[in-house]
């Protein structure tokens, strides 16, 4: 229960005193005195009042003098401008410090400079076109050999007509890319008439048109391999074949 304070009527000395009291005879233990305790009430509680939390403080800087500037609209309008002195040519495949920048040859590189005798020819070039033309003897020699067996006159002679035609067609870019091959190690176009010296002429005609490229450019142009490796397997592939279809030739002469 609340207790409320009253003084004493006799000595004013403070007593607390219970609501229910009221009508009763007290006892003041200052001055012994007795009296009748007064109707009294209960005290009232406080009300309840929350607490505000204080208002947060500004944590953020004022604004620049003159107000915020807007960020710089990306991309821009009109797009980027080019960079100065425009942009770079993009890499061309079978780029090289070395010059060249050819797609690797084929068997039909030769046939597409058919009379081109300026420039160079790889390894690659020259000997995958040896290559093509000793397929085509090759045929022709297995063909031939069938019609003699058969004893077929007609199929004979056409075989003769087409490989008379072939070998007329394909004289001038067997020395256009020959004389690109005496380029392409450093010597001079005329160096395919060693061919024509008895004996040993084919030994040295071979062992230029068998020879690894000149790495830098030299008077004749850039190299033609490029970023490419220089390879030396149509070499043997070449070679082989040749062999084959002089064995061929050999045996359909006897």
């Amino acid at each position: 229960m609340a207790a409320s304070q009253i003084p004493c009527p006799h000595c004013h000395n403070t007593l607390e005193v219970q609501s229910e009291w009221a009508g009763m005879n007290l006892s003041c233990p200052a001055c012994n005195q007795t009296f009748v305790c007064p109707q009294v009430s209960a005290p009232v509680p406080p009300a309840f009042q929350p607490q505000l939390a204080p208002p947060p403080q500004n944590q953020f800087a004022p604004p620049p003098q003159g107000g915020f500037t807007l960020p710089p609209q990306y991309p821009p309008q009109g797009g980027f401008p080019p960079p100065q002195g425009g942009f770079p040519p993009p890499p061309q495949y079978g780029y090289s410090p070395y010059g060249g920048n050819e797609p690797p040859a084929n068997m039909f590189t030769a046939l597409k400079k058919y009379a081109q005798f300026s420039g160079r020819a790889s390894r690659r070039e020259y000997w995958l076109f040896a290559i093509f033309n000793n397929i085509l003897c090759i045929i022709a020699a297995v063909v031939a050999g069938l019609a003699i067996a058969d004893d077929n006159e007609d199929l004979l002679a056409l075989v003769g007509v087409c490989y008379i035609f072939g070998a007329l067609f394909l004289v001038i870019p067997n020395i256009s890319v020959a004389v690109r091959r005496c380029h392409d190690v450093g010597k001079s176009g005329w160096w395919i008439l060693t061919v024509l010296i008895p004996c040993v002429g084919w030994i040295f005609y071979l062992m230029a048109v068998c020879a690894p490229s000149q790495l830098n450019d030299n008077q004749y142009g850039p190299n033609p391999n490029g970023s490419n490796p220089d390879e030396a397997w149509p070499v043997v592939v070449g070679i082989a074949l040749a062999v084959i279809f002089a064995i061929l030739n050999s045996l359909g002469g006897m």
